[in-house]
């Protein structure tokens, strides 16, 4: 397993995680390496000048040109590479359910075991410092194929009756390698494993625990699971843990929580009407717009979060607008009211959003 996966404290692991997120180049890997003594957080390396022929570059319009092109080379290998390894992985799944009733189920668990060990092979021979995205794709198709015996050994078996059991052990074990092998995209595939537990959990109970008894509860719980989620992210880049500093994987977390909190906003504002629910909703808007201004704003300058945040809170708004505009006498006058507003306030946001971008290069 040392040949697998990196060790904990590993700089050099942790160098090789921060190049396969993109968040250094491999233009001066002596530049990068100091990066890595530092323990620097990835987005500080990625405002850092790693190249050492960066003036030469913006001298040479040539040479940035086949620069850009060498960068979006690597990009479009690197999506080749999951998308290969995402194929692989569905096409095992569908031979078999396709074959279902002419494989024996022997045959079915060969296939799938037999998949995993070659994945497991080729993990041991790839070199962890040399091809770290190889290596990702190669975790990314195991963790498939684990999913895929999992549910296979559930329909043979019949261990399990609900299936959010199986996308919740799915889960645990995708987060040991997400964990050990800091990989954003595993902490993607953990993330939408867990959230599908929880949904169908709620689906198939209606209860999660003797504390969920409707959708809103739901809605509730699920987006502040994956807020606190980000929050630990958010709190491991600023510490340096190198287990929790995942860029893609805490945007993704921060894009599922604000979509269960906005959908859980607009839900109470339209399905309750105008009374007690819609006023608590815009009343919590108006509390915790501000801290989450200090937190993303002041605290921590975070322009997508930002975005994230306001344009739901534009959506919620909306609909809020929309329903007192709707019980009124003029339903055409409503309709212009609220296209009005919305594209105010989000040309409104886009501009100042555009200024904080703007203000971040400067700097």
């Amino acid at each position: 397993m040392k040949a697998i996966l990196p060790d904990k404290d590993s700089r050099a692991a942790l160098l090789a995680s921060w190049f396969e997120q993109g968040a250094i180049e491999d233009a001066s890997p002596a530049r990068a390496w100091a990066l890595a003594q530092n323990e620097l957080e990835p987005h500080g390396a990625k405002d850092l000048d790693l190249s050492s022929g960066a003036d030469e570059d913006d001298q040479d319009p040539g040479r940035a040109r086949a620069s850009s092109a060498r960068y979006w080379y690597e990009r479009l290998a690197h999506l080749g590479l999951y998308l290969g390894a995402l194929s692989l992985g569905a096409g095992v799944i569908f031979f078999f359910a396709y074959n279902w009733e002419n494989l024996h189920h022997l045959a079915k668990f060969a296939l799938v075991q037999g998949a995993i060990l070659l994945s497991l092979s080729g993990l041991y021979f790839v070199d962890k410092k040399q091809t770290p995205i190889v290596k990702g794709s190669l975790l990314l198709l195991l963790d498939l194929l684990v999913g895929a015996m999992l549910a296979l050994s559930g329909q043979v078996y019949q261990t399990g009756a609900d299936p959010w059991q199986l996308f919740a052990i799915w889960a645990a074990f995708s987060l040991i390698p997400a964990l050990t092998y800091r990989s954003s995209l595993l902490w993607c595939a953990f993330i939408v494993q867990a959230n599908l537990a929880l949904w169908l959990h709620f689906t198939g109970l209606g209860r999660l625990w003797f504390l969920a008894w409707d959708v809103e509860i739901a809605l509730l719980l699920i987006g502040v699971a994956n807020f606190g989620l980000h929050l630990l992210m958010d709190l491991g880049a600023r510490r340096g843990w190198p287990e929790l500093t995942q860029p893609l994987a805490n945007v993704f977390a921060l894009t599922v929580a604000a979509g269960h909190l906005v959908w859980l906003g607009c839900y109470k504002v339209l399905d309750s009407g105008l009374g007690q629910s819609a006023l608590a909703v815009v009343l919590a808007l108006c509390l915790l717009g501000p801290l989450g201004y200090f937190y993303y704003r002041l605290l921590r300058l975070n322009v997508l979060a930002l975005g994230l945040w306001g344009f739901g809170a534009i959506a919620v708004l909306a609909c809020f607008l929309a329903r007192l505009m709707f019980e009124g006498s003029d339903p055409v006058g409503g309709f212009m009211l609220v296209g009005a507003f919305i594209v105010g306030s989000s040309s409104a946001l886009g501009v100042y959003l555009k200024s904080l971008l703007s203000k971040r290069e400067e700097l």
